[in-house]
């Protein structure tokens, strides 16, 4: 190879090198340190690990040799593309080497629940649910615009009444996970459930909760745990959001939370709630619409 050592390798990653070249770095790389250290300095890789639940796309990197000098996007694309075909070369390097890649993660989304209260005659009981697959809590039976508020989607919502004594008006929902597919061999599931509130009066502060439990007992065991206060020592998960909305903000508020359901997990409970945001205001109607379960699986191409 007539070429120097940075001109070579900035060729390889480039992707401008032949395969002969190729194979000549290869065997240059094996037997000479200097070079492997050059190399390894061309191939860093600076990339941030990232694992969200309210994101579409994973990356994920396993090692990097560091060095600080600036490195544009669009070359160090290239480099990930060079390295990959030459990172079989790290096993001669050092038994302690480890290689650096990135893995774009293809992201299925599958929806588990779509609920916009369009049927009238929706199975509702009360307080919190004995039973998986019907809406309980204190929602009412679904209804067309009332008070000034019409429904975020199709012709109809659910109302939630004040209820004295409590700071909150709940609408809850059991989700059977063992009826849900697995996500192959990964030790979680993750569900994400997006809900929209309204308030009946504008002008006043508004909060609007998600919670989301999961537990391993049954439907009757996991409902004592979260009537008895237990849920944050008994159940395998408990996460929640809360919002509270601006004075002058009127109009829908949408609600979105997420979250890793261990594979144990039998059952997660789905707990919408609204309320006033003053507690010394008085208690007012707040309604429900396009409530939307999501199951997001993040698979890594083959």
């Amino acid at each position: 190879m007539n070429t120097g050592p940075h001109e070579m390798i900035q060729r390889r990653l480039s992707g401008t090198m032949t395969e002969v070249e190729a194979s000549e770095l290869q065997a240059a790389l094996g037997s000479d340190a200097e070079l492997r250290r050059l190399y390894l300095d061309y191939m860093n890789l600076d990339v941030v690990l990232a694992s969200k639940a309210e994101s579409s796309e994973g990356t994920r990197e396993l090692i990097v040799s560091r060095v600080n000098r600036p490195v544009s996007r669009g070359f160090q694309w290239r480099r990930l593309s060079a390295a990959a075909s030459v990172g079989l070369l790290v096993g001669l390097f050092s038994a302690s080497l480890v290689y650096g890649f990135v893995m774009r993660r293809q992201v299925k989304t599958q929806s588990v629940l779509t609920e916009g209260f369009e049927d009238v005659a929706v199975p509702r009981d009360q307080g919190v649910p004995h039973r998986v697959g019907v809406w309980s809590g204190d929602l009412l039976a679904p209804q067309g615009a009332e008070r000034g508020v019409t429904p975020a989607e199709g012709l109809r919502m659910v109302a939630l009444p004040p209820v004295e004594k409590r700071k909150f008006s709940y609408a809850f929902r059991f989700l059977d996970m063992a009826a849900l597919p697995e996500n192959g061999t990964a030790p979680s599931r993750r569900i994400e459930v997006t809900a929209r509130f309204q308030g009946a009066l504008p002008g006043v502060q508004d909060r609007f909760q998600i919670r989301l439990a999961a537990f391993s007992e049954d439907a009757e065991g996991a409902r004592a745990i979260w009537v008895g206060g237990q849920v944050n020592e008994q159940a395998l998960i408990h996460v929640a959001k809360t919002v509270t909305t601006a004075p002058d903000v009127s109009g829908w508020t949408t609600l979105q939370l997420s979250t890793d359901v261990p594979a144990g997990a039998k059952h997660l409970l789905i707990s919408l709630a609204a309320g006033v945001a003053d507690d010394e205001a008085p208690k007012t109607e707040h309604y429900l619409d396009d409530v939307q379960v999501r199951l997001i699986n993040h698979e890594a191409p083959p």
